[in-house]
């Protein structure tokens, strides 16, 4: 949904067919670094699916990435060997549930949790790496919030001439 306060107007946008049921944590939405939306959704057998909006109401589908493939045992360690799955009734059957975490418009990294691991995808590198673990059972892992950080002090630009013409820096 999209709100336009100056023009007092409101959008809709659907989504794109995910071909699996939406529910809480097997999908996001974020931005791309050139400022269009994007959709992400996770389906079984772990499969990301991704989307960019690329006119108004036409998703265009981006390759489909295999998350079992990705995992490497020297970057995400014992998760090769744990039972994962997106699908909540999976649990009923000891596998441990994939949701997603966050996702970070700057970097274009999507974060999941995966089991009591906090793990993170580049998809254009499609590096996938155990960030953290959360050791405390007593405490299951919630929710996720990922800082991006930014170069201080900023660059100035152009230093020379707002000197010359009396400006302020």
């Amino acid at each position: 949904m999209v709100i336009d306060a100056v023009r007092m107007t409101l959008s809709v946008v659907p989504l794109p067919d995910a071909r699996t049921l939406l529910y809480a944590g097997n999908h996001w939405i974020g931005k791309t670094a050139d400022g269009r939306l994007c959709f992400f959704a996770i389906r079984e057998q772990l499969t990301l699916l991704m989307w960019v909006l690329d006119s108004p109401g036409r998703w265009v589908e981006l390759q489909d990435m295999d998350l079992r493939a990705l995992m490497h045992p020297a970057l995400v360690g014992d998760l090769v060997s744990t039972k994962l799955s997106a699908k909540i009734s999976d649990q009923l059957r000891g596998f441990k549930l994939v949701s997603f975490a966050a996702f970070c418009e700057a970097t274009g990294t999507l974060f999941f949790v995966m089991a009591d691991w906090v793990v993170a995808l580049d998809p254009s590198t499609r590096r996938l790496q155990r960030l953290w673990h959360n050791s405390d059972e007593s405490r299951p892992l919630g929710d996720v919030y990922p800082c991006e950080m930014l170069q201080w002090p900023p660059v100035l630009k152009d230093l020379g001439e707002s000197h010359e013409s009396g400006g302020v820096c």
